[in-house]
């Protein structure tokens, strides 16, 4: 009896266990998924400035 309750104490302990990994796996791929997000914002932003800034000096060398 005493062994049936270790193995079923054993078997719950590890059931939490990876509910929690699998919780915090979740996690992470809800954060990375932000992260990826921000980096698209971030390098459109950068193309965007670059393009005006491409623009600008064109439209300035044609009226000189």
């Amino acid at each position: 009896m005493l062994c049936k309750a270790s193995l079923h104490a054993f078997a719950a302990e590890n059931e939490a266990r990876l509910e929690a990994m699998s919780s915090a796996g979740s996690q992470i791929e809800r954060e990375l998924e932000l992260y990826r997000a921000k980096l698209r914002r971030v390098r459109q932003e950068e193309i965007t400035a670059e393009i005006i800034e491409l623009s600008t000096g064109i439209v300035s060398a044609n009226h000189k």
